[in-house]
């Protein structure tokens, strides 16, 4: 069977002559009329790079499910669910922070590919300030909305957006001060005037100029996403392309659609998978420009096919990062608990402590051993209130018991106040 190829490629296949355009025509025709073919509504721009005579001809996306695409999402699907059987075989602790710790990467990592600084301590710390409580902590920290329109994603709330207004409204969330005032949108809702994706000298893509044909393209997203029957993760990426297509505002176009995509897959199908999505795209940042470019190229006449493919082969990818870090982590942490369960016999035997404070000291110094190896390199610790909600729950001890040997445990040199509003422990680093 002959490897399914873009139209553009087939074009210029490097096998032999170039075909013509009434060849690469015919053959669009098929693939569009196909029976495996997959038509939606929405018509992309696309970018006529080489001037050719059929440019202004309106091509609606459309894709097909070749066996590779078939396969990806098996590979998909049982990512997934293995994902999260992991997590959930995972101490709660262990599972809390490990959701901070992606959530903030997540985000360190949207911003790195559009080259925007971000720190991953400031992330970590807004993130460890929101979760777990009712969002009743400091205002005006620099990505506190970001985080919080993440932090609402995997806490399971999901996207509505359900009119032009909505995207709006949720690009000023989240971009809330990083985005100048000279970027802007200059129209009622979206931009109104001509912008270039890439640089003077490298243009990647052309998008539409005028704020009403960005609507028209937004209104056919909002209307696909709500109507088509498609798989989620390919209603998700064909979305991705669409939205960074319209490139509806000046700046954060990229940072915008990213966390689109990663909200809707955290609803969809697990939030580990949508909070990796920006990771994998970095490892792969120059595939992925160029699958855009590809896509929006108009000899490839909106066949979205290799678009899907590529796309599908980052995230998957990205989900086996995931696996390869969870069990590398469950490892480390099941290593760690046996070390600590031989290192508090001998500890006991030097201190004074009856049997049912034993217990409350083995408590905490588990729950903080499991934030230790399942924190990013910014250890903030673990609430005292935490740590005796969890202890309560599991074992009825005492918030006063638990306060008081975490204090004799920082005595002992085991473990260190991290922050004291909330007051905060970790495990001492040695």
């Amino acid at each position: 069977m002959t490897k399914y190829q873009s139209l553009l490629k087939l074009k210029y296949n490097g096998r032999g002559r170039t075909l013509s355009d009434e060849e690469v025509q015919e053959e669009y025709q098929k693939r569009y009329h196909s029976w495996s073919a997959h038509r939606t509504a929405l018509l992309p721009v696309l970018n006529d790079y080489r001037n050719r005579h059929f440019q202004n001809h309106p091509y609606l996306i459309f894709y097909t499910l070749t066996t590779e695409i078939e396969k990806q999402l098996a590979d998909f699907g049982d990512n997934s669910l293995e994902i999260q059987g992991l997590i959930k075989d995972l101490p709660v602790i262990a599972q809390q922070t490990y959701i901070r710790k992606s959530l903030v990467e997540e985000i360190y990592r949207s911003n790195e590919i559009e080259g925007v600084k971000t720190s991953r301590y400031e992330l970590n710390t807004i993130a460890g300030e929101l979760i777990g409580t009712d969002g009743a902590v400091k205002k005006g920290k620099r990505l506190m909305s970001t985080v919080k329109q993440y932090l609402a994603s995997i806490e399971g709330q999901p996207l509505q957006m359900n009119d032009l207004a909505a995207y709006r409204i949720l690009y000023d969330e989240l971009l809330k001060g990083e985005i100048p005032e000279e970027s802007q949108p200059d129209g009622r809702l979206f931009r109104n005037s001509k912008v270039y994706v890439g640089s003077s000298t490298r243009v990647r893509h052309q998008p539409p100029k005028f704020e009403r044909e960005i609507e028209q393209g937004l209104i056919d997203l909002l209307d696909y996403m709500k109507t088509d029957k498609a798989f989620p993760i390919i209603k998700g990426l064909v979305s991705h392309f669409m939205f960074e297509n319209m490139h509806p505002f000046f700046d954060g176009n990229g940072r915008m659609g990213r966390y689109l995509l990663s909200a809707y897959l955290s609803e969809k199908t697990d939030m580990y998978t949508g909070m990796a999505i920006s990771a994998a795209i970095l490892v792969e940042r120059n595939r992925y420009y160029a699958l855009f470019k590809e896509a929006g190229d108009v000899l490839n006449f909106a066949d979205l096919t290799m678009f899907i493919e590529g796309m599908l082969n980052i995230v998957v990818a990205g989900q086996e990062q995931i696996l390869a870090d969870l069990k590398q982590r469950k490892q480390a942490l099941n290593e760690a608990l046996e070390e600590l369960k031989q290192n508090m016999q001998v500890h006991f035997q030097s201190w004074t402590l009856s049997d049912h404070e034993e217990e409350i000291v083995a408590g905490i110094l588990s729950l903080l051993l499991q934030s230790q190896v399942f924190e990013n390199e910014f250890n903030g610790g673990v609430k005292v209130i935490e740590i005796a909600g969890r202890l309560k729950s599991d074992y009825r001890f005492s918030e006063v018991q638990v306060r008081r040997l975490c204090q004799f445990l920082e005595h002992q040199g085991l473990v260190e106040k991290r922050k004291l509003r909330p007051l905060c422990y970790a495990l001492v680093e040695n």
